[in-house]
């Protein structure tokens, strides 16, 4: 099984006091059947580099939850874990999926536009594919996608591309015009309904390029 890297979102536990990692076990689910072991990553730099120097790692997967800190998100240690891996995977050239949040960290890295975007919290929308990328061939028979952000963007720019946006134009999926990063707005984990197209673009992306 090729292993990938997973990041966690941060819960803050007030009656605890406690900041806990937390990872939808969905996801498990979904990366088992699409025959990947996702390796849950701490929100502690020190404990990522240490890791990163003594095993062997095949991609990234950054999942959603919490927003960035520079659009008012409170959690820069999964910030600064994140961009670290990120820099990580690109040295390396491992694939990378950027999940929601994770399409967001990998746009602002590149240093993409994100701004509010309206009725994209809870609602389902319809993806328009665009270009003729071979990952577009999973998105193409997708249904309308769930999807759970306030920030997105309009406009990319080199060297990200647009491979899908929905209805409204808003940029629902992206990828590195040469390098095999790419990031989606919805959430595979939860899409019951076509799942099977879901563990398909998982197994394109991790087992395509490595």
């Amino acid at each position: 099984m090729k292993k990938i890297l997973t990041t966690q979102r941060v819960d803050f536990i007030s009656s605890h006091l406690e900041q806990r990692d937390a990872l939808d076990q969905r996801w498990v689910d979904l990366m088992l059947a699409a025959k990947l072991l996702p390796i849950l990553v701490s929100n502690n730099l020190h404990c990522v580099k240490s890791l990163l120097e003594h095993d062997h790692f095949d991609g990234l997967l950054l999942t959603g939850g919490n927003s960035l800190v520079a659009f008012g998100g409170d959690s820069s240690a999964r910030d600064d874990v994140e961009r670290y891996m990120l820099e990580w995977a690109i040295k390396h050239q491992k694939p990378v999926l950027g999940v929601c949040r994770g399409m967001q960290l990998i746009q602002h890295y590149f240093q993409q536009p994100l701004e509010l975007v309206p009725d994209h919290i809870g609602v389902k929308k319809q993806l328009k594919v665009v270009g003729d990328a071979q990952i577009t061939n999973f998105f193409r028979s997708l249904k309308p996608v769930q999807v759970f952000h306030q920030l997105g963007s309009y406009l990319s720019r080199p060297p990200l591309e647009t491979i899908a946006k929905s209805t409204d134009n808003v940029i629902m999926a992206i990828q590195h015009d040469v390098l095999p990063i790419y990031g989606v707005m919805w959430h595979p984990e939860r899409e019951e309904r076509m799942r099977s197209k879901h563990i398909e673009t998982l197994m394109f992306i991790f087992e395509g390029f490595i």
